[in-house]
């Protein structure tokens, strides 16, 4: 809207202006239709936040008819075991027994405590040993080897001898060999046939050993 003015110095002709301004401005509010909120507006969106719920811990408790407490059970150590030994019997006890003869009157000795005398034991007698005895009577001589001839073979072999109680030899064996075993031979088997006194002991007859010597000689 213009506003003419009449007069620059006229208030009237100011006032008249501004008074016109004012009713314009209430023509136009006045004109507006007022509109109430449409129900085809966007709807608003109302979110509900649940409160926070206190979870309250859960004890359990024993349950006193089920579970019961069983007090341990004391087992009494058993006994010490003490070994029993078998009773031991006493060792028997060696009496001893008066095996003195009674002494009769007028022996012992002079001051007649009646002590028995030991009888005096005569010694026994040295052992009289007699060693046994060729007979020559009795005893064959041996004959030469005819091959010891050939090979001009001598020596002496000794023989080691048993004679038992009855004279005869039981057992013979070289002692010393002659040095060829023909000669041994020959003289081993002609001698043991000999016949011999036998050894004695006290007089006695008894088996002994004994040696003979034989030397085989070309001369």
């Amino acid at each position: 809207m213009h506003a003419l003015q009449i007069g620059s110095g006229s208030k009237i002709t100011k006032i008249a202006i501004v008074t016109g301004l004012h009713l314009g401005v209430a023509l136009a509010l006045v004109s507006m239709k007022v509109h109430a909120p449409s129900a085809h507006n966007d709807p608003i969106l109302v979110v509900d936040f649940d409160k926070p719920k206190v979870v309250e811990p859960i004890i359990e408790k024993p349950d006193l008819d089920t579970k019961k407490f069983v007090p341990p059970t004391l087992v009494a150590p058993p006994p010490p075991t003490i070994p029993v030994s078998e009773p031991i019997e006493p060792a028997p006890v060696a009496r001893l027994v008066d095996t003195t003869a009674p002494v009769a009157p007028g022996v012992g000795t002079p001051d007649g405590t009646g002590t028995k005398v030991a009888p005096l034991v005569a010694p026994k007698p040295d052992r009289v040993f007699s060693a046994a005895l060729a007979n020559a009577s009795d005893c064959a001589l041996p004959d030469y080897p005819a091959r010891s001839v050939r090979n001009a073979e001598s020596g002496t072999v000794t023989l080691a001898l048993l004679i038992g109680a009855n004279g005869k030899v039981s057992e013979a064996k070289v002692q010393s060999s002659s040095g060829f075993r023909e000669l041994d031979r020959a003289a081993l088997s002609a001698l043991s046939l000999c016949r011999f006194k036998p050894a004695t002991s006290n007089g006695v007859a008894e088996p002994a050993w004994g040696q003979i010597a034989y030397v085989w000689s070309l001369d």
